[in-house]
């Protein structure tokens, strides 16, 4: 069989569902994110409009290499809600007013743009974030807790990890839509802003591990390969 000379080649592109949210309210989530890159030696080279979520920035670390990264940020606060642990830190996952509707939460199966998902406190300057694709899809409104041992902790050390048991949502008000959740335990990444490039390397080396095998990964890579301070607690 002879082979032509000349052939075109095709790829699939990546491309994300974008949202339009108030710029003023999601600035302060995207000056966090920049100001942790350019902390850390990166140049910014294109960042997306605080109006539209997810974030996309493009950057060179401080090795030259240039990276693509989406963002789906959240705030995240310690406000008191009625029935809920007065020691509980949330961040909801939505973006518009709405409480109903799918958040779909796109990954890169090539790695070229990395997707982080987190809720970032900006009184505290800290994150929390969880795996992106154990979020995908994900509902509306729905909120990732944590205690505020967590939050002091994250203060005293720096970067911290931690698994969460993830359950079926126990709620009769917002119906919850129909599809196959993860439930699995996953990892919870905290950090003080200036780890926030050490959990995109994270996540550009760990992407579509089990959470098996990234807790096993983590707990070598927080304390060696990524040379932070850092703690892995278990059962929180």
């Amino acid at each position: 069989m002879k082979l032509p000379e000349s052939a075109i080649g095709t790829a699939k592109a990546f491309g994300w569902k974008t949202y339009s949210v108030r710029r003023r309210d999601k600035e302060p989530l995207l000056g966090f994110i920049v100001e942790a890159l350019e902390g850390r030696g990166c140049k910014i080279i294109s960042v997306s409009s605080p109006s539209l979520a997810p974030f996309y920035i493009v950057y060179e670390n401080a090795s030259g290499l240039r990276r693509g990264l989406l963002a789906y940020a959240f705030f995240a606060n310690s406000k008191q809600t009625l029935h809920r642990p007065d020691d509980e830190h949330r961040f909801q996952i939505k973006y518009g007013s709405g409480l109903k509707g799918i958040l779909e939460v796109a990954v890169d199966p090539s790695a070229l743009v990395t997707t982080i998902f987190l809720g970032i406190d900006t009184i505290r300057q800290v994150f929390v974030a969880a795996d992106p694709l154990m979020h995908n899809p994900s509902p509306m409104s729905r909120s990732l807790e944590f205690k505020s041992a967590m939050v002091q902790e994250i203060m005293k050390s720096g970067w911290v990890a931690w698994e969460r048991d993830r359950h079926v949502p126990k709620t009769n008000t917002r119906p919850t839509p129909s599809f196959d959740e993860d439930f699995r335990t996953e990892i919870i990444i905290g950090g003080k802003k200036n780890h926030l490039v050490d959990l995109i390397e994270l996540e550009q080396i760990a992407l579509g591990l089990t959470p098996a095998s990234g807790i096993s990964l983590l707990k070598r890579l927080l304390k060696t390969a990524l040379n932070v301070s850092a703690i892995f607690l278990t059962n929180c």
